[in-house]
């Protein structure tokens, strides 16, 4: 899915469940909220927040709130999001790889799921719940008692015991565009390879001190990162020694607030020892016209090259057989 036509904004207030108030270059605009919930931490006074325009020029709220930030993340507030992300990624298989029908919106007994799922094994139902409470890096839900919320998993619960199979989806921010190359090389990884017994694969989100733990375990350290400011097309993919992308605004800097060089200071006043470099990718537009959920098209292309030389610099220093 695709976002068209974003403005960023401030946000001022919010009415009711419905609409906000926003800032939008410097005149007040109504906009329509896309998700019914509190949302208390994330539309704040002054929080930034992204507008799509809307489509029917005759609409009485011509824009959308569609995300927000809190602090470097960029959370996705629409609440209808979620299901067209898991529609469609299920109807490639990347659920039930042997999948022949999908249908939304199913009714059994009592409970509408958002989704039935079938493979040669048989129906499946789904739950996707969108997530959008973040505390201290995790992701938590539900935000408010939700009664309906309870429904469902009780619905799915009479549905396993019945012999069905059921899922609960929790959609966390994706909307991450390139700034996600970590994680998108990733979930590559998992997917494709076996992961050798002396290889441990993490998916941190930004890098966090938590990290030092494994400092002191490991006697490699890889990370891979979204960097910007080399000057070098979309996709361009880097390896750095620690030192190279230091403490810095300018070419070579990681877009994430802890960079590898303050892990290993961090860990070297507490005595670990560890060598570690970064495998970097040069992003795309870090403020485009369009949001998507993943990675922009240049980076996107460039991503098994990524994934390739992950392996590769793994397998060259020792990593077991893949």
């Amino acid at each position: 899915m695709v976002y068209r036509k974003i403005l960023p904004g401030v946000f001022l207030a919010r009415p009711n469940r419905f609409v906000a108030h926003v800032e939008l270059e410097g005149e007040l605009v109504v906009c329509h909220v896309k998700n019914t919930g509190r949302c208390r931490e994330l539309l704040t006074p002054s929080a930034t927040v992204y507008l799509e325009r809307a489509e029917n020029p005759a609409r009485k709220t011509p824009y959308d709130l569609i995300a927000v930030e809190k602090g470097d993340l960029l959370i996705n507030m629409d609440a209808q999001a979620p299901n067209k992300v898991f529609g469609e990624w299920a109807a490639a298989g990347r659920f039930l790889p042997g999948l022949t029908a999908l249908r939304p919106e199913f009714t059994w007994e009592d409970s509408r799921f958002d989704f039935r799922l079938e493979d040669s094994l048989g129906p499946c139902f789904v739950e996707v719940k969108g997530v959008t409470l973040e505390q201290d890096g995790l992701a938590l839900f539900p935000d408010a008692p939700t009664e309906r919320g309870v429904k469902h998993l009780r619905g799915l619960r009479r549905a396993v015991e019945q012999g069905y199979r059921a899922a609960v989806f929790f959609v966390g921010n994706r909307l991450m565009l390139d700034d996600g190359v970590g994680p998108a090389a990733y979930d590559e990884i998992v997917a494709a390879y076996d992961i050798p017994d002396n290889v441990t694969l993490l998916d941190v989100g930004c890098m966090a001190l938590d990290m030092l733990s494994y400092v002191d375990r490991c006697d490699l350290i890889l990370t891979v990162d979204a960097v910007d400011g080399t000057g070098d097309a979309p996709g361009t993919v880097y390896r750095f020694e620690p030192e190279a992308m230091a403490r810095h605004s300018g070419p070579e800097a990681s877009l994430h607030d802890l960079k590898l060089v303050d892990l290993f200071d961090a860990a070297s006043l507490m005595g670990y020892e560890a060598e570690g470099y970064c495998l970097g990718m040069q992003v795309g537009n870090p403020s485009p016209e369009q949001f998507c959920v993943g990675l922009t098209p240049e980076c996107a292309a460039a991503l098994p090259l990524l994934v390739e030389t992950v392996v590769a610099e793994l397998s060259r220093r020792g990593a077991s057989r893949w």
